[in-house]
């Protein structure tokens, strides 16, 4: 499977959307009944119900997905830790997300990014940016997906989703001071980039502040980084307008440049997702051999009927001798035949010749109309002669009708076929095949 080829998916509460690059913009599902709140899945079987129906609707072939999780339950920060193992980052990570939410003793599930290396009085420190989740909300997308019959190669924050794709969107993006927010269903995610690096994030808990916060946050911008710096603000313009399904397909893009990339799939299903991944590919590839395997053994095959056609046709040739001498033979019957045609020929030839052509011929010089053309002119032993032309329009055909006719050369005359046709000059001229018969003793009458 090609790396643009995975499916995103997003599950609101009232709508399923979904982009690959399979189809040529992003799909809306709306829902009849409520399917997940604050992001948690409450009814897996019929959303994957709703999901196995849109992807066949739209003819979605491909069976990797990507999803992306939001709301309350999932918190997005930017902070500074020790620069030690994975697993104690993870733990303080869990650690400083449960001063954000209290879950009643939910499981969180927690990803990071390294955005730089920092050194700060000589200690080594990381600036990271992290995700934390309830486990409830992971569990119940991987369940989704599984009964839909699909394989889960990620789950990522919306916000981080929604940036990556407004990002990519502006080249320029990776240069100077960058103010953007993501926008989800009813809250949005501000994030200053510098150079390319996330700088500073701030979450807005309501749309109707957003303009307030981006305001000062750019107006901070300016301030943090000088006014010789280019201050560029990139927002989407309405809720839904751009997905979090369309960052998801970009995050495996060849061109994906965003700096982020986090994955909160449980290690247990990220191994399982990796392992079916390397399974089709092993699927496919042993396709390819058997398919290549066919084909040669076709071909064999065939090398083998071909040859035996050979060796039937030159021992025919080697038991029937005679059958040459035949062939030799009938040469000498073909120059009799050759020299019966030639002898017809020459009887039709002085046939014609018995016509005053001269005469006819001055004939059809005389009733050819102004701007009429003779394209061919074809007579036979029978008397019967055909006009093929063309002419301006088709009233010079007519004329032309007319006056053999009205000629004491010829006699029932026919206008045989007559079309308008269109030249290289887009010109249009009326082409015509006339029949008629000589008269015996046309000249002189």
């Amino acid at each position: 499977m090609g790396k643009s080829s995975i499916v995103g998916l997003d599950i609101g509460p009232r709508e399923i959307r979904v982009v690959t690059s399979e189809i040529n913009e992003p799909v809306i599902l709306p829902l009849k009944k409520a399917v997940s709140k604050d992001c948690v899945i409450v009814d897996p079987h019929k959303a994957a119900e709703e999901l196995k129906n849109l992807l066949k609707s739209q003819g979605i072939k491909s069976k990797d997905m990507g999803a992306v999780v939001w709301g309350r339950g999932v918190v997005l920060r930017l902070m500074k830790v020790p620069a030690v193992g994975t697993g104690e980052v993870n733990r303080i990570i869990k650690q400083e997300a449960s001063k954000y939410m209290v879950f009643a003793g939910s499981d969180l599930l927690t990803d990071f990014c390294t955005v730089e290396e920092i050194n700060e009085n000589g200690i080594r420190q990381l600036k990271i940016l992290s995700v934390a989740a309830k486990r409830e909300i992971i569990d119940s997308y991987v369940e989704t997906i599984k009964l839909a019959g699909l394989n889960l190669r990620c789950i990522e924050a919306s916000s981080i989703a929604i940036a990556r794709a407004l990002f990519l969107k502006d080249a320029s993006s990776l240069k100077g001071a960058v103010v953007l927010a993501a926008v989800e269903y009813d809250n949005a995610t501000i994030f200053i980039f510098k150079d390319g690096k996330i700088h500073y994030l701030h979450k807005a808990d309501t749309l109707d502040e957003l303009q307030t916060e981006m305001e000062s946050i750019t107006a901070y911008c300016r301030n943090e980084f000088g006014e010789e710096f280019e201050v560029k603000e990139i927002v989407s313009s309405a809720t839904g307008e751009l997905t979090a399904a369309e960052g998801i397909t970009l995050r495996e893009s060849p061109n994906n440049k965003f700096p982020v990339k986090i994955n909160l799939l449980p290690v247990e299903e990220l191994k399982e997702s990796k392992f079916n991944v390397q399974f089709s590919f092993f699927i496919k590839v042993l396709a390819i051999v058997a398919a290549g395997i066919v084909v040669y053994f076709s071909l064999l095959y065939f090398q083998m009927w071909n040859s035996r056609n050979i060796a039937k046709g030159v021992q025919k040739d080697l038991e029937r001798p005679v059958k040459r001498l035949e062939e030799l033979l009938r040469v000498e019957k073909m120059d009799s035949a050759y020299s019966l045609e030639k002898k017809k020929q020459e009887e039709i030839i002085k046939e014609v010749g018995k016509e005053d052509w001269v005469g006819i011929f001055a004939e059809i010089k005389r009733v050819i109309p102004k701007d009429t053309y003779l394209a061919s002119l074809v007579s036979n032993k029978r008397g019967e002669i055909v006009f093929k032309g063309e002419a301006i329009s088709g009233t010079g055909v007519f004329d032309l009708v007319r006056a053999l006719k009205e000629s004491t050369f010829f006699k029932n005359v026919e206008l045989e076929e007559s079309k308008d046709t269109e030249t290289e000059d887009a010109s249009t001229r009326a082409y015509f095949v006339i029949k008629c018969d000589i008269r015996d003793a046309s000249v002189g009458k």
